[in-house]
């Protein structure tokens, strides 16, 4: 039985500011399953619409449909009245999927992004005789029970890792073994949901992804080179209270510094891969980590560049430098506010005073820096947002860039299941498993309540994605 992985298209890319990232997930799962004698092929059909480089002729016309009809949807009160829109949605997507039965179909799901298409596609294919439909990725490992209450049409999800759960699942859907053996997987048996036991692969045995279904000019980064998106860890050490990322991943994992180099140096050989972008939620979360890890790149003389998150709290000059000698060319900071009271509010451990300084450091080096704010945290003050503004304008003069977002409040996280002891009633928004909110005490005036809109469309507007845009073309 063959298998079908698929990267499906994200809505809002349509204005989107990065590059199109490789699917990494995909990449590795594709790469175990091959290596166990599966046949697998990747179609990436969100490069093939939201690459800036895809020569794919009806992309433009593709993504205003989606958006048009991701709208339609959203509004939407009934999800019997979206059939016909995930119909024929489905419809212009599976195209691009040659489907032949009997077969596995994987779609990963990353970002909301990417929910409205995936269910346009599992939708259209639920009518293939022979096909089974599998989800799967951060976003359905998130939200899964969710998922399963909210469209009756979605039959099987993986939670966790896939690698052993897909190996499982052929065997099971050719009767060899049992549903119930395959592990992390959700199902429906005489319509009741059932689910089994997450597995965690252990992350020193992962596999190097394979890209040889993809066309690797669709990965074009600011430089028009190719970014390959690698993990050197899982998980996260931090607890803020508006994110999720810790049921993910779980505990922070790292692997070891002789694995990292020889997957890279791998992907060096296969496809030429000379730029990484490190997915880690934060590559600094240890010293030891990342400095061991620079130490090896300037050793072998490695002419990699790379990009990486960053917390802050364990850097310092010298490690900066060594991280430039050994290719850092850009980090990305979740600072969130520049409000003090307000990150302790978030639950983030971070010393803005340090931050700061590290800031200026490695714009000092050539380092270049996008960081990451937050707008919109339940009681933010106009004072919070007149100490973000202030940072915001000492910051963007030495050429830093801004990515600003408001808060969304995710099913599940800290700040929705502690709404009522954080003083705040939540609302339904138009986006699933989004939640937006109400401040159950009245603590402005009218006059207050406009200013904290002004000030917030202010820091709105230094947002730099739009120069990024430019940047690109």
């Amino acid at each position: 039985m063959s298998i079908s992985l698929i990267n499906p298209p994200a809505v809002s890319c349509l204005n989107s500011a990065d590059f199109v990232k490789m699917p990494y997930g995909l990449g590795v799962l594709k790469s175990f399953l091959q290596k166990r004698g599966k046949d697998v092929v990747i179609y990436d059909i969100n490069a093939l619409i939201n690459s800036v480089s895809s020569g794919f002729r009806n992309a433009e016309y593709l993504k205003k449909k989606i958006k048009k009809k991701e709208s339609y949807f959203q509004n939407s009160s009934s999800l019997k009245a979206a059939d016909k829109i995930f119909n024929r949605l489905g419809d212009e997507l599976i195209k691009h999927i040659p489907i032949k039965a009997p077969e596995i179909v994987g779609i990963s799901i990353n970002t909301k992004k990417q929910l409205f298409t995936s269910l346009a596609i599992i939708k259209r294919l639920k009518d293939e005789s022979g096909v089974y439909t599998i989800i799967g990725g951060p976003y359905v490992t998130l939200f899964v029970e969710k998922i399963f209450y909210d469209f009756d049409f979605i039959d099987y999800a993986v939670v966790g890792p896939g690698e052993i759960a897909m190996l499982k699942v052929a065997d099971a859907f050719s009767g060899k073994i049992s549903l119930r053996d395959v592990p992390g997987l959700w199902f429906r048996d005489n319509g009741k949901i059932q689910n089994n036991e997450r597995f965690d692969w252990d992350i020193e045995d992962q596999e190097v992804s394979d890209y040889t279904d993809l066309d690797l000019r669709l990965y074009d980064s600011h430089d028009h080179m190719p970014i390959f998106p690698y993990a050197t860890s899982k998980g996260c050490l931090n607890s803020c209270k508006f994110c999720t990322y810790n049921k993910i991943d779980g505990k922070w994992k790292k692997k070891s510094i002789k694995k990292i180099i020889g997957d890279l140096t791998d992907l060096e050989m296969k496809y030429s891969a000379g730029k990484f972008l490190f997915i880690d939620s934060a590559i600094d979360l240890s010293f030891a980590h990342i400095d061991s890890l620079c130490d090896k790149l300037i050793e072998l003389k490695k002419m990699y560049k790379w990009v990486a998150f960053v917390c802050g709290s364990n850097l310092n000059k010298k490690i900066l430098t060594k991280m430039k000698q050994a290719g850092c060319s850009s980090l990305l900071w979740g600072i969130e506010s520049a409000s003090e009271i307000l990150l302790k509010k978030m639950g983030k451990n971070i010393n803005l005073k340090h931050n700061f300084n590290m800031l200026e450091y490695s714009n000092s080096i050539g380092i270049k820096n996008k960081i990451f704010l937050m707008i919109n945290y339940p009681y933010e003050t106009i004072d919070d947002l007149n100490q973000t503004i202030g940072f915001i304008k000492r910051f963007s003069a030495a050429g830093n860039f801004f990515l600003i977002k408001t808060l969304e409040i995710q099913w599940d996280s800290y700040i929705y299941n502690n709404a009522g002891q954080l003083g705040i009633n939540l609302k339904n928004s138009s986006t699933p498993n989004i939640y937006e909110y109400e401040e159950a005490v009245v603590r402005n005036s009218e006059k207050d309540i406009k200013t904290l809109k002004k000030y917030r469309r202010e820091i709105l507007s230094y947002d730099n994605r739009s120069a990024l845009i430019k940047q690109r073309k």
